[in-house]
């Protein structure tokens, strides 16, 4: 069983890497037993932030508080009992089994020895949330990509965290493993902070969302008050709709294929002052908006 669940909270975070500042004064708050997506473009500072909420690199300046107590002044054990990180590197090709890997999230529990009875029912139970119970055996060596990230998420799970913060969960897994994880988050009462490039799922999933432009917190709040067009174009560049959903009462979000117009190009995505204006698309120029004629043409 987890800890009871936890609110994080950040303020006025500074992170520089060298002279350029990654993130630029952020704050915020994780709401306790909550799932709250963490979303932004491309060199936004999703990572870092994490690495930061989860007292892996301190940052110049600034306060993260996981239930009310500082991250930087908990002993890594503790701290490593509190919160759980799962970043998106794999592990290196060693000879391990798939239950080794996981049981790594027992050692902040752990005072020496060989694991205890209840450190391998932790360990099995965590499989089993990931749909991987009969794959203990396994060599690390043999899984697929979307496969050990699923072992890396029930490594987290087996950590028996308060908190969790996961850096792209859902990459290399497939859309149903996709929902099944999101579902599992959404009920697990578990404080987490997700960190991910879908939108959709996330306005799906979360309870509440923090947006990331430029290494600063531009926008938070239920996803429902929060993803709207406005955002979207000014943030991710991309012109969409955005409408809420009949049954579930998310918003649903369709991107458009033409480009938002040239006054609304989006303010994510660093550049230093020697490099051009990034345009929406690879090319620098985003795809024609069809005019009426061209409609009527091929109506």
């Amino acid at each position: 069983m987890s800890l009871d669940p936890a609110a994080l909270a950040f303020e006025r975070v500074v992170r520089f890497e060298g002279r350029h500042a990654v993130l630029d004064g952020v704050r915020g708050v994780v709401p306790a037993g909550a799932v709250t997506g963490l979303l932004g473009p491309n060199g936004s500072g999703k990572s870092t932030l994490l690495r930061v909420l989860g007292g892996l690199v301190r940052p110049q300046s600034g306060v993260v508080a996981l239930d009310g107590q500082d991250v930087y002044r908990l002993p890594p054990r503790s701290l490593a009992r509190l919160r759980a990180l799962m970043e998106q590197q794999s592990r290196p090709e060693v000879a391990i089994r798939v239950r080794d890997v996981v049981m790594l999230g027992r050692v902040p529990h752990q005072r020496g020895g060989a694991p205890s009875v209840r450190d391998r029912a932790v360990v099995e139970s965590a499989l089993r949330q990931v749909g991987l119970d009969r794959w203990g055996d396994r060599w690390w060596s043999t899984l697929s990509g979307g496969e050990r990230q699923r072992v890396h998420l029930a490594r987290a799970f087996a950590q028996e965290p308060a908190l969790l913060l996961l850096d792209e969960p859902t990459n290399h897994l497939d859309v149903g493993q996709q929902v099944q994880l999101m579902r599992f988050l959404s009920t697990s009462g578990v404080t987490t902070l997700v960190a991910t490039h879908d939108i959709q799922l996330a306005a799906l999933f979360c309870d509440h969302v923090l947006v990331l432009s430029r290494g600063e917190v531009v926008a938070s709040g239920p996803p429902r008050h929060t993803l709207d067009e406005e955002l979207l174009r000014r943030v991710f560049g991309v012109s969409c709709l955005v409408h809420q959903h009949p049954t579930t009462g998310r918003p649903v979000l369709t991107v458009l294929p033409w480009g938002p117009p040239d006054d609304a190009r989006p303010v994510a995505g660093r550049r230093s002052a020697s490099e051009g204006a990034a345009g929406p698309t690879m090319s620098g120029r985003a795809p024609a908006r069809p005019n009426q004629r061209t409609a009527e043409r091929t109506g």
